[in-house]
């Protein structure tokens, strides 16, 4: 008689029960740490109590002009529902207001970098009505294709161009208001990246800066070491008080939390009634009326704790709480590791997922989940549970349906991309009026979307798709296809060998295996 252990799969818009071989080692988070008992007081407290910086009231006077700029949309994921940023703003402007600053000498900027334009009615979702009423005509999306908007600061000891959005130099002080859930955000990136351009940003948005170290281990990253040089620039132009939260990864509204406990975690061993209840359903509800109810879902993510002042003191404040959070201990690699991915994705916020950005979470975000070395062997297999579905937001993707159709599966090398595809991407009118005025994405996103892949797809020997219908979108990427999870698992055993170690790594909610020991 087989042995299996029962587990949860998130694939897509659905959810469903799976057997895993007996053999498959399965890792889960770490459950929720307590929060802080009143998000409001703890903001305040840090603004009061800075970190190497004095108290920000007394760093404005009636005749101060301040930009706040705050993170956009695309974080955390999925959104909150009761988001910090809007804690941190409101408290933030009241100070402002204390301290004799004007209402029209405040401006607010969304730090998306390369990322799409935003709505007033998006930018609501973390801002919160009371904002977007009083500063509606001085909130802004950041442009990195208006050159009056940019000004350069020079360049790095390595010689890397360093531009940035002139709002946050050309004034008196600048705050910066943001949420992390990873280790991979917040410090300088939230600047260097989030108020950026293109010739900036491609410095260490590259694979052969991005492959270097985990993204997730901001000290052994080329891309977090590369954006530190650009913080030493940066600082010398800017005067920033930054205001970092950072939450912890309880995902689940309280009306569902106690329905989407783990099998594996279930006191009783079994699936909660409501979960068994949901997975028949999940799996007849219309393709629309799925994307529906994910698009619904928000997080209860809850607040660990905020600090303010200095961008490096702050920042090592949270990487020491989300480290705690979201490190867990592993003992070796795997020779297959297996994904569930749902339809979440920092870049399909308010949009549609696409091919590319499922390969961007499975082996851009999810494969680098990791600190020390990769979970997965050297040349392992990969499987990733999602069904790859074949379509673009016409507004919001533009680049990343050319970049697919046009030039996949010929182009896929991100050696010859950047040869052949990058600057033409980069300086193509249609995409950057698109960027500028239609809520698109950046031309070059796309391709930097697919470098963001390429470590996690040059380390394993094999990406299987499971759960496709159809093969073509996930082929057109180099990937093997499974019509469903037992003959992904079967196709990677054959390739790997019938006792090859196998890791299902539980991502909902999020961590980070720690793989210390070989």
């Amino acid at each position: 008689m087989s042995v299996f252990k029962r587990e949860f799969v998130f694939s897509g818009d659905t959810v469903y029960l799976h057997n895993f071989p007996e053999q498959t080692r399965i890792l889960y988070p770490n459950p929720p740490l307590s929060p802080v008992p009143d998000g409001q007081a703890a903001v305040i407290s840090a603004l009061d109590n800075p970190l190497g910086a004095p108290p920000l009231i007394s760093q404005v006077d009636p005749t101060s002009h301040v930009t706040i700029a705050f993170d956009d949309p695309c974080v955390p994921v999925p959104l909150m529902r009761e988001d910090p940023r809007r804690l941190i703003i409101e408290s933030v402007v009241e100070k402002l207001y204390a301290a004799g600053v004007r209402r029209e000498n405040i401006r607010l900027i969304c730090a998306g970098g390369l990322h799409r334009k935003w709505t007033l009615k998006e930018l609501g979702h973390i801002l919160g009505k009371k904002i977007i009423k009083e500063f509606s005509t001085q909130i802004t999306c950041h442009d990195a294709e208006d050159p009056g908007q940019i000004v350069s600061l020079g360049r790095t000891s390595k010689d890397e161009p360093v531009e940035l959005n002139r709002a946050v130099v050309d004034t008196d002080l600048c705050i910066y208001a943001n949420v992390n859930f990873l280790s991979m955000n917040g410090g300088w990136k939230s600047l260097a990246v989030g108020l950026g351009t293109y010739q900036s940003i491609r410095s260490h948005h590259r694979p052969d800066v991005l492959n270097v170290g985990s993204r997730l281990e901001p000290e052994q990253s080329g891309m977090h070491e590369s954006i530190a040089r650009m913080g030493e620039v940066i600082q010398k132009h800017v005067n920033l008080f930054t205001v970092e939260s950072v939450v912890n990864n309880n995902i689940w509204a309280p009306f569902l939390s106690r329905h989407m406990v783990p099998a594996g975690l279930d006191k009783n061993r079994k699936p909660k009634a409501t979960a068994r209840m949901a997975l028949p359903i999940a799996g007849v509800l219309p393709a629309f009326a799925r994307r529906m109810a994910r698009e619904s879902i928000r997080a209860d993510y809850q607040i660990l704790g905020v600090h303010a002042g200095n961008v490096d003191r702050v920042h090592e404040k949270t990487l020491e709480i989300l480290f705690q959070q979201n490190t867990i201990p592993v003992r070796g690699q795997s020779d297959i590791v297996i994904y569930g991915v749902p339809n979440f994705c920092p870049y399909s916020t308010f949009s549609t997922i696409n091919p590319i950005l499922v390969l961007t979470m499975g082996m851009g975000y999810y494969f680098n989940f990791h600190r020390v070395r990769p979970l997965v062997k050297q040349g392992g297999v990969v499987i990733l549970a999602n069904p790859f579905t074949e379509q673009f937001h016409p507004a919001h993707h533009p680049s990343y349906r050319d970049f697919f159709y046009k030039h996949l599966p010929d182009t896929g090398d991100p050696k010859k991309i950047i040869a052949d595809l990058e600057e033409s991407f980069a300086a193509d009118q249609s995409y950057r009026d698109k960027y500028r005025f239609e809520h698109a994405y950046h031309g070059v996103h796309a391709l930097l979307a697919w470098y963001w892949a390429a470590k996690g797809m040059e380390h394993t020997g094999t990406v299987i798709a499971a759960d496709v219908d159809d093969a073509e979108p996930a082929k057109r990427m180099g990937l093997e296809t499974a019509a469903n999870l037992d003959a992904a698992v079967e196709k990677a055993l054959e390739i790997k060998g019938k006792d090859a170690s196998i890791t299902y790594h539980y991502l909902t909610p999020l961590s980070v295996a720690d793989v210390n020991f070989v």
